[in-house]
């Protein structure tokens, strides 16, 4: 039987928060997360469904990268009128990051795909 002494268990969360926290800052600064937040601010149809969007943030575990060049994001988005997740995929094409899928989830349990630029 494995014995956990309280020391060993807050060193092992005091590191698992620096990880994640340091892993929160990595995914939401860079440029594949500023197209994919810069879409929710200024996409009009979502602003149709919740609202003037009067805030955006990373989801908890909200980013995924599935190989070089192409992360998802969900992000929490905050309208005037409703509040949903936003799971939004962005593709790096000849080094610009481009939204080439967003699908919105209100919390009134509505899923809509959002148009993007590659699909009108």
């Amino acid at each position: 039987m494995i014995k956990f002494n309280k020391k060993t268990i807050i060193t092992a969360i005091t590191l698992g928060v620096i990880l994640y926290i340091g892993g929160y800052f990595l995914l939401s600064s860079g440029e594949a997360y500023k197209t994919a937040e810069s879409y929710i601010w200024n996409n009009n149809e979502l602003a149709g469904i919740i609202g003037p969007v009067t805030s955006v943030n990373l989801a908890f575990f909200g980013g995924s990268s599935k190989r070089t060049g192409e992360v998802n994001y969900l992000l929490n988005a905050t309208g005037e009128k409703k509040r949903g997740t936003v799971n939004v995929k962005v593709v790096n094409e000849n080094s610009i990051w481009k939204v080439v899928s967003a699908t919105l989830m209100t919390h009134d349990n509505q899923t809509i795909e959002l148009r993007t630029s590659q699909r009108n």
